[in-house]
């Protein structure tokens, strides 16, 4: 009998999924601002599952679920004292519907700012803000100057415009800028120091984002410094040393009270004790003194109260200072009055300095290469930045001397301060130039720190050429480039021993006209000084310079004339060079314009208030402001005297009053009281340059102010309680002869015998 299985197959029955709404969260809190919230949902339980719809009543509130997979929840800013909720629904076909809770708190200030008290010089403060993002920067301004302003969007324009300035000189974007200074979240207790003891001043800080656009209003809180502590000072001196490098701090036990603090070495201190006795008040005063009168003799100052504004300290110092090996320093501070008169005890504290090790540095020189009749080449190569020094003398006043000689020799007529000008670090290749023609000079090179010789000495003979007539002398022109309102020059002589002058004109002018313009430059810029002439206008062997302030595609021609740098005396004739033109129109498209709203009688603000309006009496005062259109670095604005066509690009081109507007034009605030004579004309005129370098068009408007037209004193005072009086706005009329700015380049000027020379006049052992 056969036995038969049968196979039974089983089948699974599908079974089909109840959809499920799945969400990220079902309670939101939004904000006060209103500021939107996100929700992650998923539906489950469907193979391709569609949007979810939303269900939301409260007018306050915006539900969107647009995206895939997102839920977006926004409110209205709730500006009430009160918090509030709501609910919405989410559905999904066939799932049971989700109830999200919306809570949004009752309104709160993103920022809050709250002084909590002043010092003499400080003021303590907290910004909290409503949550750890919040990106804030803040200001302590003058109450004056924050009540001038007016308005919040006034104020941050003129924060945007000072931060975009700082940016540039530090190399910066904007953006990247902000991030130096941009503060984030609460900070409590603040302090803001440096401030004027008995002053109003205004903190103020708003929201900003990276970008540059400020999110929140202006929150300010004005405070009054306290009065200057009126009792006896006393003073922490700390002082550390490093690579012969002094580290002082001096930190007087009261801020806002000024004080003076110096330092000096042992051998200085003793040759005052020796003098007025060994009493350290006695020594402290007598040094301040003679420092005092030095200045004076030196015409660096006229009073002991001009000394006492540039050296009075009022809070914590930090310096730094470069010692000499081996030697005492006492560091001293001491409170004084406005005539340099010391008051109570001084604080001071001895410090000897460190020695120095000698220099591993291998200096190989090669001298002597291209010697003309003024200068030759040097070129220095090192194995390590060790520094050294570097200098030449006529052989007359070394010879016959050893290397210790020389050195003693050196000490003893340039100082151990006087040879830091002659110091270099690393490779150097240069001219050496100012010298004598047809004179054999002996230079030295020798490893130098701190006062100490840290290498052999090394030494190295030339003669300069001799020099020919100075009326043989010719010159070689040379256009390196051409910019549109620009022209790089260089002028070779062929005789390197004489001083010449030399500048671009206008292809019609004269050789008379060429020393004419000299002469003036000397009596009327230089006040008929020849130091100063020779030292900033003339040069010696080959000059490059860079013209500015040109007009665009036009013609100048170079001129030169060999001078007595002593003298001002005219040794030759003038040359001139062939034309050279300057390169296509390139202005920026960045537009200025400075124009004002009202004017007023100088005489009314005298008689209202004599300190402000003193210098306006018999004149109107004019409140001119600018409005910049583009990117800008700087800008420059101004009130000319008018002459014929001054209003007309045509009869003046823009190049023309560049150089003007650059040297007597306003730059330093949107807004300036100007005065202006009444019933002449004159011409507001105002330029920008953008953050290439390029140059606007020059705004001009001309205007006549009649004493009829003028407006009521007291609308000036309707947003300000005050006028400064302290800005001497002078008139600024442009020359008929274009006069341009030359950046005159000798050589390396560290080489340069006569820069050194001057230098060293000024080097003096000063407050560091």
């Amino acid at each position: 009998m056969a036995v038969t299985f049968a196979a039974v197959a089983c089948v699974e029955e599908k079974i089909e999924e109840k959809p499920v709404i799945n969400l990220s969260t079902t309670s939101v809190t939004i904000p006060s601002d209103g500021r939107s919230q996100k929700i992650v949902y998923e539906v489950s339980g469907v193979s391709e599952a569609g949007p979810v719809t939303i269900s939301a009543d409260a007018q306050w509130l915006t539900v969107n679920a647009g995206k895939a997979r997102l839920i977006e929840v926004s409110a209205t800013k709730n500006d009430t004292d009160a918090a509030r909720t709501a609910d919405f629904t989410v559905s999904y076909p066939g799932a049971d519907d989700v109830v999200v809770e919306v809570i949004q708190p009752s309104w709160q200030e993103p920022i809050t700012l709250t002084v909590h008290g002043t010092e003499s010089t400080a003021i303590v403060f907290s910004v909290v803000t409503e949550n750890d993002d919040i990106a804030w920067v803040g200001q302590v301004v003058g109450l004056d100057w924050f009540n001038e302003m007016g308005s919040d969007e006034k104020i941050f324009q003129e924060d945007m415009a000072y931060y975009q300035n700082e940016a540039y000189d530090k190399g910066l974007s904007l953006q990247d800028y902000l991030k130096t200074i941009m503060n984030k979240g609460t900070h409590e207790n603040l302090q803001y120091k440096g401030l004027d003891p008995s002053s109003d001043y205004v903190v103020y800080v708003y929201g900003i984002s990276e970008e540059g656009e400020r999110t929140t209003d202006i929150y300010s809180a004005q405070a009054t410094t306290q009065p200057p502590y009126a009792g006896p000072l006393a003073f922490g001196i700390e002082v550390t040393e490093e690579n012969n490098v002094m580290d002082i701090t001096v930190t007087p036990d009261h801020d806002g009270v000024y004080y003076y603090w110096n330092l000096m070495d042992k051998a200085t201190y003793d040759s005052y004790a020796a003098e007025h006795g060994d009493d350290p008040m006695a020594v402290f005063q007598a040094y301040v003194d003679w420092d005092i009168q030095d200045l004076i003799d030196y015409e660096y100052l006229t009073s002991r109260a001009e000394y006492y504004e540039w050296y009075s300290d009022i809070n914590e110092v930090n310096s730094q200072f470069e010692c000499l090996a081996l030697t005492e320093y006492i560091v001293f501070a001491c409170k004084w009055d406005g005539e340099c008169h010391f008051e109570g005890e001084p604080s001071y504290r001895w410090h000897k300095s460190a020695d120095v090790a000698p220099s591993s540095n291998q200096i190989t020189v090669s001298v002597g290469e291209d010697v003309d009749q003024s200068s030759f080449y040097v070129d220095v190569k090192t194995t390590n930045n060790d520094p050294y020094v570097m200098l030449a003398e006529p052989s007359v006043f070394m010879d016959g001397m050893d290397e210790e000689q020389i050195y003693a020799h050196l000490m003893e007529d340039y100082g151990t301060f006087g040879l830091l000008n002659y110091v270099f670090e690393g490779d150097v290749a240069g001219r050496m130039t100012g010298l004598e023609p047809d004179t054999e000079y002996t230079m030295v090179v020798f490893g130098y720190k701190a006062g100490r010789q840290t290498t052999a000495m090394q030494k190295f003979t030339i003669r300069t050429a001799p020099a020919g007539p100075a009326e043989d002398c010719t010159f070689d022109f040379v256009l390196n480039e051409a910019g549109s309102n620009s022209l790089n020059i260089t002028v070779t002589p062929s005789d390197a021993a004489h001083y010449y002058y030399w500048y671009v004109y206008a292809p019609e002018t004269t050789a008379e006209e060429v020393r004419q313009n000299v002469r003036d430059l000397i009596n009327k810029s230089y006040y008929g000084d020849m130091y100063e002439f020779s030292y900033y206008e003339l040069s010696q062997g080959k000059s490059t310079g860079n013209i500015t302030f040109l007009a665009p595609e036009t013609g100048y021609k170079v001129a030169a004339v060999v001078m007595d740098q002593n003298t001002g005396e005219f040794l030759a004739d003038v040359v001139f060079s062939e034309v050279f033109t300057t390169g296509a129109e390139n202005y920026s498209p960045t537009t200025i314009t400075a124009t004002f709203d009202k004017f007023y009688d100088g005489d009314d603000l005298y008689a209202m208030n004599p300190d402000a309006g003193a210098q306006y009496q018999g004149y109107a005062m004019v409140p001119v402001y600018v409005t910049i259109d583009g990117d800008y670095q700087s800008y420059y604005y101004t009130i000319f005297e008018y002459v014929t066509g001054l209003e007309d690009p045509a009869v003046y081109p823009d190049a023309m009053l560049y150089e003007t507007l650059v040297y007597y034009g306003v730059y330093y605030a949107e807004k300036v009281n100007f005065r202006a004579p009444w019933n002449k004309a004159v011409v507001i005129a105002a330029m920008a340059i953008d953050n290439e370098g390029r140059y606007s068009r020059v705004y001009r408007q001309k205007y006549t102010f009649k004493k009829y037209n003028a407006s009521d004193i007291n609308d000036l005072f309707t947003r300000t309680s005050s006028v400064r009086g302290d800005v001497q706005i002078p008139y600024a009329l442009p020359e008929m002869l274009i006069e341009v700015e030359k950046d005159n380049v000798r050589g390396d000027d560290r080489f340069s015998l006569d820069n050194m020379a001057k230098v060293r006049k000024e080097s003096r052992l000063r407050k560091f």
